[in-house]
């Protein structure tokens, strides 16, 4: 079965009506969500944004709990409104410690939000306290190409390399482009895989994204947005922090305040040492207060937008009365008789899992541990989705375990992953690069000496 059923099941629940009925009121000061155990907090966040389409930034405490945290989401949104939002540098000011891969996510989303700012966002506090560049900068160095439209070759060239892309034989990394007769391979720091975008006199015949190591077609598009490296230019000028870019209409939920403010706080006093240490540098960096945000100005950013709180209770709380999934250590028939006791109680019953083998594998273990002095069975309702955590909800009385907590599995998140450059097979530019002499190791015939094949 899917998610919407669970879904279903709280589209009447006082706890998301009240969150929607704050949310619509013309103050910013905060709500708590006090009591919502396991994935019970995603669950609500997803109800509430199906609802009420805005900008929703989810702030967590660390990566790994906003990674498990964006896998939940996953589950109850469409997977293309919701964006994990890491960091760039392991080190600031160090430009071998940028991850990348995380600067192409960032610019990614970040051309994906200037199309359409109502989506989600899940990030944590060394991410947030990068600041990013403002939506007009970012605008202004984005070239637009739709199909259909009328551009010339040469105008798209000159403006690749106003934007100080590279040009090669063949793209095989960001920031490079290719021309061949009427058609232009672009690798744009907005998407894991490059562009190809074929002409037709001055106009744009097709547009599709392709796989460089083997150039095979991977998705048609009708339109595409080309972005330099912004992100990862410290010259680059006006920056202002991910929630200013979202705008005053941004929600943001956060699961502890105080906590997220130090860690700001601790990753921007990182970023003042570390550029201390390289002030004596020949190359002139710009400030830390330009790149990074400190507790100070954080908070400053969220006092300008609706918050809820995903904390213990306080003030203007909204409760929800729950329960985190128990643990069995593999006790079937504690199980078994566990389930019963709320079937009882008039609960309805989940098992979530995403393999639909271990759902089998469940309902044989619950067919094979009956209820002792009781012919009545367990009714209960399989979810193929993936939760990260159980929990029992006694408000809307409803149990949702997942498989792996009854199996006592360790949970992976899994982010999304992005294009990597196969470590197996050699490449075009490695190909192109080699010379006559040069040894080569093949995976059948070993050792052997590269030659040129001169054909008539």
């Amino acid at each position: 079965m899917h998610a919407n059923l669970l879904l279903e099941k709280y589209r009447l629940s006082s706890a998301i009506s009240e969150v929607l009925k704050h949310l619509k009121e013309n103050k910013n000061s905060p709500k708590i969500l006090s009591g919502a155990k396991g994935s019970l907090p995603s669950l609500i966040a997803a109800q509430v944004w199906n609802r009420h389409h805005a900008p929703y930034v989810f702030l967590l405490n660390d990566s790994e709990e906003a990674a498990y945290f964006y896998n939940d989401l996953q589950q109850f949104a469409t997977k293309e409104d919701i964006h994990f939002f890491p960091a760039s540098y392991r080190n600031p000011y160090e430009v071998e410690e940028v991850q990348n891969a995380n600067v192409l996510a960032r610019t990614e989303i970040l051309s994906a939000l200037s199309n359409n700012k109502n989506k989600i966002i899940v990030s944590y506090p060394e991410a947030i306290a990068e600041k990013v560049v403002s939506e007009k900068v970012f605008k202004q160095h984005s070239l637009q190409i739709k199909k259909g439209e009328k551009l010339s070759v040469d105008f798209v060239i000159d403006v690749l390399f106003e934007y100080h892309f590279e040009r090669t034989d063949y793209v095989v990394e960001p920031g490079q482009f290719a021309v061949r007769g009427g058609i232009i391979d672009i690798f744009s720091y907005s998407n894991d895989y490059p562009f190809r975008v074929e002409f037709f006199g001055d106009e744009i015949e097709s547009i599709r994204t392709f796989d460089p190591s083997n150039q095979l077609s991977v998705d048609p598009l009708n339109a595409i947005t080309v972005v330099p490296d912004i992100m990862g230019k410290e010259s680059v000028s006006l920056r202002e922090s991910l929630l200013n870019f979202l705008g005053n209409d941004c929600v943001v939920w956060i699961a502890n305040p105080e906590l997220f403010e130090e860690q700001v706080e601790k990753a921007f006093q990182k970023t003042v040492r570390l550029f201390e240490k390289t002030s004596s540098s020949p190359i002139k960096k710009r400030e830390p207060e330009e790149l990074f945000l400190n507790d100070a100005t954080f908070n400053a950013d969220l006092k300008k937008h609706k918050v809820i709180q995903l904390k213990n209770a306080g003030e203007e709380s909204i409760l929800v009365k729950s329960s985190p999934q128990l643990n069995f250590n593999k006790n079937f028939q504690l199980l078994v008789q566990h389930l019963k006791e709320y079937q009882d109680k008039n609960y309805t019953l989940f098992l979530v899992s995403d393999n639909v083998k271990e759902l089998t594998r469940l309902k044989e273990i619950i067919a094979h541990h009956p209820l002792e002095n009781s012919n009545e069975s367990i009714k209960y309702q399989f979810i193929n989705i993936a939760l990260h955590e159980g929990f029992i909800d006694h408000d809307e009385k409803i149990l949702c375990y997942t498989d792996h907590q009854i199996f006592n599995r360790y949970h992976r998140f899994k982010l999304k992953e992005r294009y990597k450059k196969s470590k197996q097979s050699i490449t075009i530019k490695e190909l192109t690069g080699l010379h006559k002499g040069d040894f080569v190791v093949h995976t059948d015939y070993g050792i052997g000496v590269f030659d040129v094949l001169e054909t008539i």
